[in-house]
């Protein structure tokens, strides 16, 4: 090995620990402001709150359970100052909680917090969400499953839905439900399917025994729907 060699070679074992400390920084800077904000919002505390947002906030897609905090704030910029307490004030009935890096609101609507470090600093660019339906938003699975009362996750198949379950991608299929007020589920949702298909029909008859503990807002029940998977290896026979 060349003297050159051997000095490059020495730069770069030693500029990968400090990029290394650099990313470590970024992410807890990151974890600690990310806590923060959901906490903030959670209390409605836009003092709190303030201090992680730039110049402006961006928002996209996020549910609200009144029609003015959709209509202002759904998909907005939103300015420091009046606007920004006026968004807080807007979570303020829903509750806002962080799972691990996922953040949820609301009866569990999942919401997106984009995050940019500058100077070591965390500032709050951009809050989404996926809600669909304003009537009846779209909640994360696993919420979904714990206001369950009755019927089995793991959708029976025959022979006929099997067969055609071997032929999707991974063996999984996907389809959205739907639960009124009182938490029975009203609809269903296939994207993948044709419903004259075996598969499509043990669905439909499967979720006909589904029953859930109502979702509510401040003691409020609510619509809402979620995505659910049928999947191979929930039929693997031992």
């Amino acid at each position: 090995m060349s003297p050159r060699t051997a000095s490059l070679l020495v730069v770069v074992l030693a500029a990968a620990p400090a990029a290394a400390d650099d990313d470590a920084d970024k992410y807890k800077a990151m974890d600690a402001a990310r806590l923060a904000i959901v906490d903030a919002l959670d209390k409605r505390d836009a003092a709190a709150f303030e201090p992680y947002v730039g110049d402006s906030l961006e928002t996209s897609g996020l549910w609200f359970s009144t029609a003015s905090c959709r209509t202002r704030f759904s998909t907005a910029r939103v300015k420091i100052g009046k606007d920004l307490r006026a968004l807080v004030d807007c979570f303020a009935p829903l509750g806002v909680k962080q799972s691990g890096l996922l953040v949820h609101y609301g009866p569990g609507v999942t919401m997106s917090v984009k995050l940019d470090v500058t100077d070591g600093k965390a500032k709050l660019t951009k809050l989404s969400a996926f809600a669909g339906d304003p009537a009846a938003p779209e909640i994360f699975g696993k919420i979904f499953e714990s206001h369950r009362t009755a019927g089995n996750p793991i959708v029976p198949l025959d022979d006929a839905a099997r067969t055609e379950l071997a032929d999707f991608p991974r063996g999984v299929v996907a389809f959205k439900a739907c639960v009124d007020k009182a938490g029975r589920v009203n609809r269903h949702t296939l994207v993948e399917l044709d419903k004259r298909t075996a598969l499509a029909k043990a669905i439909g008859k499967a979720v006909r025994t589904w029953k859930f503990k109502p979702f509510t807002i401040r003691g409020k029940p609510l619509a809402v729907c979620a995505v659910a998977f049928v999947r191979a290896s929930d039929h693997q026979k031992p």
